[in-house]
């Protein structure tokens, strides 16, 4: 269990650098697959996942507002972020799959705008 804990804040420390970088080089990461959509003008919501469909650990952020996440996958009950800047969420999922994220950004009165809607899949 210390092994996985282990993994999982690695894996948060790796994807936090990778966000980071610029697109091009955040594709030669160690995760299996990287997906980013949004609005534009850096405003995105990116997803990947390290591992299999053994086991994997999945991390969804969004990045250049304020807002939520959710987050969910084979193996992943749909998890959810409170409202925040920046807002960063990880599940551990098991199973074959598509693997989802979906950035929100309040815009008054409970409404919401969509803030890119990025999938990757675990095979």
């Amino acid at each position: 269990m210390k092994l996985r804990t282990t993994t999982a804040a690695l894996s948060m420390i790796l994807m936090a650098s990778a966000l980071a970088a610029p697109a091009h080089a955040a594709r030669q990461t160690v995760f299996d697959d990287f997906r980013c959509t949004g609005p534009g003008s850096g405003l995105t919501t990116c997803i990947s996942f390290v591992g299999t469909r053994n086991s994997y650990a999945a991390f969804a952020r969004g990045a250049g507002y304020f807002g939520h996440v959710d987050l969910w996958g084979p193996g992943i009950t749909f998890k959810q972020t409170g409202d925040e800047n920046n807002p960063v969420i990880q599940g551990d999922g098991l199973g074959t799959g598509w693997l989802c994220a979906h950035g929100w950004a309040p815009v008054g009165s409970g409404h919401y705008v969509d803030m890119g809607f990025p999938c990757v899949f675990v095979p």
